[in-house]
């Protein structure tokens, strides 16, 4: 099965998800649930694999991103779309990947893309319910992720300003002295990385500290990558 004219639309996305994930999935305002999120991922070939599409399955996932791409480059190419008109593009490609798998490989699925999500996935209602909590459970880990959350956001931001003030090289200037000076900017705050890092595992700490012995194995069937930090 071949992806390649389909990957950079796709791997767009995915860093879009990524930097989702990193904000901790913008917790007011989710637009893609965990399986969404995790579907997008099937853009990548090892995932592909690891899922073990059947020959009909395989077709109707390269159907899925055929429609995807072309919706997409409409809604690129339109004047009149926004922000709600591509989310629910993503939407919609995402439940048509997720409808061309069987029960088996949407829970490898997750296996697969919660990971990368992190805790933060306890309180989408596919995976609570998998890991079995409670709704005060989902309260206090969304609590917890919040706080960690806005910590996160204002070094990203604190980076982003410090970037910003950089001057923008002219127009057919050479780049080379502008990336260097960003990159250089960037990494005056590498202690701040550090320390959001650490934040961040004892934030998962505080998360999975909050289920039960029984939840926490049913947990880390999903999320074993995380392990408990």
């Amino acid at each position: 099965m071949k992806h390649d004219p389909r990957a950079p639309i796709l791997a767009v996305l995915l860093a879009s998800l990524a930097l989702t994930s990193r904000g901790q999935l913008a917790l007011e305002n989710r637009t893609l649930s965990v399986p969404q999120q995790c579907a997008m991922y099937m853009s990548e070939e090892p995932v592909i694999k690891k899922l073990g599409l059947n020959p009909a399955q395989a077709r109707a996932y390269d159907l899925a991103v055929k429609v995807y791409i072309h919706e997409s480059e409409k809604l690129e190419n339109s004047k009149i779309s926004n922000d709600n008109d591509r989310i629910a593009c993503d939407i919609k490609f995402a439940n048509a990947c997720l409808n061309t798998l069987n029960p088996d490989q949407k829970y490898r699925l997750l296996e697969i893309g919660i990971p990368r999500i992190g805790t933060i996935a306890l309180i989408d209602p596919t995976v609570s319910a998998q890991v079995g909590l409670q709704p005060s459970q989902i309260k206090l880990i969304k609590a917890v992720c919040s706080d960690f959350a806005k910590r996160d956001e204002d070094v990203s931001a604190m980076i982003a300003n410090a970037i910003d003030k950089i001057p923008e090289p002219k127009p057919g200037a050479d780049r080379k002295s502008y990336d260097k000076k960003c990159a250089e900017v960037a990494a005056m705050y590498n202690g701040e990385r550090q320390r959001i890092s650490r934040e961040k595992q004892e934030a998962d700490k505080k998360a999975i500290a909050i289920l039960t012995p029984a939840q926490q194995a049913k947990w880390l069937d999903l999320a074993g990558a995380i392990k408990k930090n």
